[in-house]
């Protein structure tokens, strides 16, 4: 039986693979600071995505799970990472949520939130 935390490494894993097919390039996996942690910050041309991976029975369940509080979390982290990459501080950024429920493909949800909202 696997624990909640291997169930979430296996998720993250699902969704950093589901992204490099689509093109992306995953830059950090798991970065953390003292702000917060985002589960992947990925590049695709000049785009800068923030991901947020859910493991969930359903997909309205990992969506509820990115509340206000969390979305927050990452978006300071988000601000944090591109403070110290300037390299990237010329891109587009974009949030989205990567729903995973096992037996179905990873979902990639674009735009899940605007920055602020």
């Amino acid at each position: 039986m696997m624990t909640s935390y291997e169930k979430g490494l296996l998720s993250e894993l699902c969704a950093l693979i589901f992204l490099w097919l689509k093109g992306y390039r995953v830059l950090k996996w798991r970065y953390k600071t003292k702000v917060g942690e985002v589960d992947i910050i990925a590049k695709r041309g000049s785009l800068i995505v923030f991901v947020e991976v859910k493991k969930r029975v359903s997909k309205a369940q990992a969506l509820e799970a990115v509340d206000f509080k969390s979305r927050r979390r990452i978006e300071k982290t988000a601000q944090h990472f591109l403070k110290n990459k300037p390299l990237f501080q010329r891109c587009e950024v974009r949030f989205d949520v990567m729903p995973i429920s096992f037996g179905f493909m990873p979902q990639h949800l674009k735009k899940a939130w605007i920055f602020g909202e």
